[in-house]
């Protein structure tokens, strides 16, 4: 609390009586007076047991090591007693990183930080390149460096090295056995909406192109026709006419033209494999 307020005198008795002898003190005057030194007086007893408890004795907490004197430190600090004592905490009491570190000190307190700085350098994790490099015995390994020297050690085949099969020191995924697979069992496959005109008698044929990216000339072509089929007398077949494209052919065998699906737009799928 603030400190307490010094009582002051704010009004002369002895003037009064010296010009109204015959009267007596003003009243109102007396009144504040013995209000002003009550309340000079509750405050100095609100200060004193703000340091002092009913016993007699200090508050506790009211002496702190800065309001000590320095002889008071000095014996504190000085007593023969090995264990820490108030005087031992200040800054210099405590470790630096360099101490901590060499773990050679055994007068100076450990924090939380500096405890962890100790350990960390009695166990420092590795790196990237000590870990895949196998080689190193004084340092540890986290599940990341361990994923890393795992990798190093059996490294995943790209695309292209699965693709290609040669490679006897790479691990392959599922994705690059898929990789694999499509590239030994190439099938490119591909649908289109064709709307086809009449088609002549006795041989006619008519012709029309879908675009298969990947496909290559002399490749197998297998061609799917719509559920109804195509008319009786009519010949269809495909092929790859040129690289990425598929043409599809259909010839009338029969007298009299004919026209495929009688001019409806419908769904041919084509089948080009590399195998």
């Amino acid at each position: 609390m603030a400190d307490p307020t010094p009582y002051t005198i704010s009004y002369s008795f002895a003037g009064w009586q010296a010009v109204n002898p015959d009267r007596p003190l003003p009243a109102p005057e007396l009144d504040n007076e013995l209000s002003n030194i009550q309340s000079a007086v509750q405050e100095i007893v609100d200060a004193l047991q703000d340091v002092r408890r009913a016993d007699a004795n200090l508050q506790n907490s009211v002496v702190t090591w800065d309001a000590l004197s320095d002889d008071v430190k000095v014996k504190i600090a000085g007593d023969l007693d090995d264990r820490i004592v108030v005087g031992d905490i200040n800054p210099v009491a405590f470790a630096t990183q360099t101490e901590s570190e060499g773990g050679v000190a055994n007068d100076k307190l450990m924090t939380p930080l500096r405890g962890k700085q100790q350990l960390d350098s009695l166990r420092a994790f590795s790196t990237q390149l000590q870990a895949t490099g196998g080689a190193n015995n004084a340092t540890v390994m986290t599940p990341l460096r361990t994923k890393e020297q795992l990798d190093a050690l059996r490294g995943f085949a790209s695309e292209v090295e699965a693709q290609a099969g040669t490679s006897l020191t790479k691990v392959s995924s599922p994705q690059r056995v898929t990789d694999q697979l499509d590239a030994l069992r190439k099938a490119l496959k591909k649908s289109q909406s064709l709307t086809w005109g009449s088609v002549g008698a006795a041989g006619g044929t008519l012709e029309q192109t879908i675009a298969v990216p990947g496909a290559v000339a002399g490749e197998r072509v297998a061609l799917g026709l719509p559920a109804s089929g195509i008319e009786a007398g009519l010949v269809a077949m495909a092929w790859v006419s040129a690289a990425d494209t598929v043409k599809i052919r259909i010839t009338n065998t029969t007298a009299g033209a004919l026209t495929p699906h009688a001019g409806a737009a419908t769904t041919y799928s084509v089948t080009v494999m590399g195998f």
